[in-house]
């Protein structure tokens, strides 16, 4: 099995298809993020319609799909139609096709009134999600990867420190802005408040997996959620605080609109901002811990990041909700 095989990719989006839909003529267009080598996903169109697939190689990924996305499609647009394993190496989940933008894409095209009235529907989508489902448990989506929510806690301590420990290993530019990020970072263990039950976390409910419709008449509109291969139960708070990287902390403008939008369906408890600056340094360490293997790019952007969030430190009380 080789991912970064053409003809392998090829091979096997013509067999399956040819299975699913003998004698219709296909076309194939590969989307999603390539470059990042990890999923490989094709836009396929079988006699003018047209369909998702998505080959993934992780199998806890896999159960993450083929788990979240039936539990939300009452909120969400997205549907699984059909899964398999192609030659009992490969597993492959075939989507619906979801017309839409993504919004990393056109998001700097938008005025700032369009981007309010957006991050007050992306509050809206996100807070549905975490209100979907409670559970008395944090982890994944088998038992033996499940703990009792009382050891959250002493978890994420012990994440941290795995986090800290990887980037410590990375060739980071700059060696005083780490370790002062780390320091940060250890002194807001004390304000990791105790997680009182576990909701739907997204993990990646950022602009590359929104889908936004655009329309002279109907103006802007998410259209869908993608990619929900990292869904776990966990704390919602960090979908929310994942938002400050790209948006917020650009333009803090946002956050009135992202809240109000999210308060229809659930109160943010004080704690959040409580812990804001906790949510902040671990997502930069995390960020670096694993960037560098995807790419140099993105592993610059991560280091550029770390920096400017040390040198913003005194300023972030300013960006609670």
């Amino acid at each position: 099995m080789n991912l970064n095989d053409d003809q392998f990719m090829e091979n096997a989006i013509s067999e399956i298809f040819g299975s699913l839909y003998p004698h219709e003529r296909i076309s194939v267009i590969p989307c999603g993020n390539h470059s990042y080598d990890r999923n490989r996903v094709y836009k396929v169109e079988v006699s003018g319609q047209l369909f998702v697939i998505k080959f993934i190689a992780s199998e806890h990924r896999v159960l993450r799909e083929r788990t979240v996305i039936p539990m939300v499609q009452t909120i969400n647009t997205l549907r699984i139609l059909a899964t398999g394993k192609y030659g009992n190496q490969i597993d492959w989940i075939l989507y619906n096709h979801v017309d839409g933008w993504v919004l990393e894409e056109v998001i700097d095209d938008f005025d700032l009134d369009q981007k309010r009235h957006l991050f007050r529907e992306i509050g809206e989508k996100m807070g549905a999600f975490h209100a979907l489902r409670t559970f008395d448990y944090f982890g994944d989506w088998t038992s033996e990867r499940q703990s009792d929510l009382t050891a959250y806690r002493d978890y994420i301590i012990s994440d941290c420190e795995r986090q800290i420990k990887m980037v410590m290993a990375q060739p980071v530019v700059d060696q005083d802005a780490l370790m002062t990020a780390v320091s940060r970072l250890r002194d807001e263990y004390e304000n990791i408040t105790p997680l009182k039950l576990g909701r739907l976390c997204h993990r990646d409910f950022d602009g590359r997996n929104i889908l936004v419709s655009i329309h002279a008449d109907e103006g802007i509109h998410i259209s869908g959620i993608l990619d929900f291969e990292k869904t776990v139960v966990h704390n919602a708070h960090f979908d929310i605080a994942a938002l400050y990287r790209k948006y917020f902390l650009i333009e803090p403008k946002l956050i009135p609109y992202f809240t109000e939008g999210y308060r229809k369906y659930l109160t943010i408890e004080d704690d959040f901002n409580q812990s804001l600056r906790f949510y902040l340094y671990r997502s930069a360490i995390d960020l670096l811990s694993w960037s560098n293997e995807i790419s140099s790019e993105f592993f610059s952007e991560a280091n550029r990041y770390l920096k400017w969030l040390v040198a913003m430190d005194a300023h972030l009380k300013q960006y609670h909700l």
